[in-house]
């Protein structure tokens, strides 16, 4: 990459942090339309862009975003305020910029009537003073239309996508890092340094020409107090590493305010779309996450934000009949537990339709009319996220082919993850789902089986057991675990692997929690648990789903097995109808 190329690419960066931030300003001037402090954010951002635009010579950006500084000079003067519509077509002009900056170094050509444009978008200004548009949500009516023809957006289409050779350029994927952290690396250099001198001071030390002048007492009593020497250093020397190690991590998080400041749009677009009013709120931007896992989080999000809208909040009307105000209400929450990043999206809409759901899957042949019957709530609602199934009898731009949610359960299935519902009818739905904080270093257990070594991302496992301690029988000609006081099934590591089952002693049980059920994988020994890197297998994972990466451990590497994938494997494969297993008796028995 040149130098060129280097600033075109933070040129790119910066423009669109102000595009960012100028969208986020004006969503929130269309619920505060009297505040001229988002006014003046606006105009801040844009004329910030427009003289980046001059200084990199892309004259027409520097043109249209100079007529959008002008619109909002002329309501912060004149006392004036931005309808819904305008707001609409500034954000397309805004997406015009967006689209635009992604295929420099060429510029697209701007309209003849340009200018008209945006004359015709003054005209259409709003007198002051206007009601909050959220709190009184206004009918579609034909003034209403007209007051939209009256300022188009932007009559031309996105820059075209060239596929030239000289647009194609290599991307350099930068990151914002603070600068005490570059700091902390710093310390640590010299710590590492003065240990270095250590380590050479004690080779030296046991050289051969040193040692042979020596006696055998002498030497005996030299090496204990070298071997004091190292094992003390050597303990402060891994606590070093380890915290050197937490450093470097740090390093690649980046906070997810990222993404959840495109969201508001996202939400507003689809409500107005689909005719409905919708407050969204959001909390726990500050937490951070993994930049490689920063767009997988987006996919998702856009996803169960979509539906959320789409098929969660009620039209207005419809809200009203059921006593619930005609706003709806969608909230994004984030927060930490332990070393994974929880996502909540919860609405305040109808709540998912069981019987509906149910009644779907039925008529597309995904369960029998028999299996359905002894389905509980949560296993219906999992349902959902099957390929190609969705409730809605009309496609939309947004939902109804069935592929969203499908997106959201894989991308989770990648990450060892589940997903929790909770929904009540009338009441709203909640989505609640993890992802690792950093996704290179992960908890393992390992353990030993097969003659060879393999390990389970701990997330997944609930509690590791001695076989011989467990009650175990075999019920419908299946091997059953007896596991808080319920039957689970019981299954060897080389049967879901698909190896020859061997006679090496069996010692453990790892019990795997998936959707509220428990699983019980028989293996010859664990060895023990583990914070590790964890490299990718460079698309091989991709195509077997059942391994979740590889660790170098002692010159040998072992594979990490995705466990979630395998019971699913396992699930498909014991689709055979079976009678109900009944409960185990009480394991304390009652007292007479």
């Amino acid at each position: 990459m040149t130098h060129k190329d280097e600033i075109l690419q933070l040129f790119e960066m910066e423009t669109s942090d102000h595009l960012q931030k100028a969208t986020n300003a004006l969503l929130l001037l269309e619920k505060e339309p009297e505040n001229k402090e988002y006014i003046i954010e606006i105009k801040r951002e844009i004329h910030t862009l427009k003289g980046a635009s001059r200084m990199m010579g892309f004259k027409n950006l520097s043109r249209v975003a100079h007529q959008i500084e002008n619109l909002f000079e002329t309501l912060e003067n004149n006392q004036k305020t931005l309808s819904r519509s305008m707001i609409s077509t500034t954000l397309e002009w805004l997406d015009w910029i967006t689209n635009a900056v992604k295929n420099l170094p060429s510029e697209p050509e701007l309209p003849e009537d340009f200018e008209t444009l945006f004359q015709n978008a003054l005209d259409g200004l709003k007198i002051l003073p206007q009601k909050n548009i959220l709190s009184h949500p206004q009918p579609h009516t034909e003034e209403t239309n007209a007051q939209v023809q009256k300022s188009p957006p932007p009559s031309f289409a996105s820059p075209e996508h060239k596929t030239s050779h000289e647009t194609k350029k290599e991307k350099t994927d930068y990151l914002t890092i603070r600068f005490d952290r570059i700091k902390n690396l710093l310390n640590f250099s010299n710590i590492f340094t003065n240990y270095i001198g250590k380590f050479r001071y004690y080779a030296d030390q046991l050289s051969i020409e040193f040692l042979a002048k020596q006696s055998k007492e002498e030497i005996l009593s030299f090496l204990e107090n070298i071997q004091n020497q190292f094992s003390y250093d050597i303990r402060f020397y891994e606590l070093y590493t380890k915290q050197f190690q937490d450093q470097v991590s740090s390093m690649i998080l980046v906070p997810l305010g990222g993404i959840f400041n495109t969201f508001p749009r996202l939400v507003r677009d689809v409500a107005i779309s689909t005719g409905k009013e919708v407050n969204f709120t959001m909390e726990g931007k500050e937490i951070e996450v993994d930049k490689q896992l920063i767009e997988h989080i987006q996919n998702v999000l856009i996803h169960l934000l979509r539906n959320a809208v789409d098929h969660g909040i009620e039209l207005p009307e419809e809200r009203q009949k059921k006593g619930k105000p005609p706003i709806g209400n969608i909230h994004l929450k984030a927060y930490t537990q332990m070393d994974r990043i929880v996502l909540e999206i919860s609405d305040d809409g109808r709540g998912l339709q069981t019987q509906k759901i149910l009644e779907k899957a039925i008529s597309k042949g995904l369960v029998s009319a028999d299996k359905a019957k002894e389905m509980s709530p949560q296993e219906i609602w999992q349902l959902i996220f099957l390929p190609g199934f969705s409730t809605k009898e009309n496609v939309s731009d947004f939902s109804g082919r069935g592929v969203g949610m499908d997106v959201v359960a894989d991308t989770l299935r990648r990450f060892n993850s589940e997903i929790t519902i909770k929904s009540e009818e009338n009441k709203g739905t909640t989505f609640i789902l993890s992802f690792p904080i950093n996704s290179s270093i992960i908890s393992v257990t390992l353990f030993e089986s097969h003659n060879s070594l393999y390990a389970f991302p701990s997330l997944n496992i609930d509690q590791v057991l001695l076989l011989s301690e467990q009650k175990t029988s075999f019920l419908e000609e299946e091997w059953m675990l007896e596991y808080k006081h319920r039957w689970i099934p019981l299954l060897s590591i080389e049967s879901l692997l698909g190896y020859p089952e061997t006679q090496n002693t069996k010692e453990n049980i790892i019990v795997i929690s998936l959707q509220n059920k428990f699983y019980g994988i028989v293996v010859e020994k664990v060895i023990g648990e583990m914070s590790i890197v964890i490299k990718s297998l460079s698309g091989l994972s991709e195509k077997i789903r059942i391994l979740a990466g590889v660790l170098s451990l002692s010159r040998r590497d072992v594979l990490v097995l995705n466990a979630l994938e395998l019971i699913e494997h396992y699930r498909q494969r014991s689709q055979k109808p079976r009678q109900k297993i009944p409960t185990p008796p009480p394991l304390v028995p009652p007292v007479s």
